[in-house]
């Protein structure tokens, strides 16, 4: 991957931020716009991460 630049990584992916919580997780496009639903494997996974947890990166 070090001939990929940050810029072409976000052509090839989305950008996410998973946010673990007390209760539940929470992931977010760029946009802010919240898109657990599309990615609900990951949510689930994200249970096990602990609360306050957040992460970012691209899918």
């Amino acid at each position: 991957m070090s001939h990929e630049t940050h810029r072409s990584l976000e052509k090839d992916g989305h950008r996410t931020v998973l946010r673990r919580t007390d209760d539940t997780v929470v992931l977010y496009a760029r946009s802010g716009r919240v898109v657990t639903q599309h990615w609900m494997d990951l949510a689930v996974a994200g249970m096990e991460l602990r609360p306050d947890t957040v992460l970012d990166g691209v899918m």
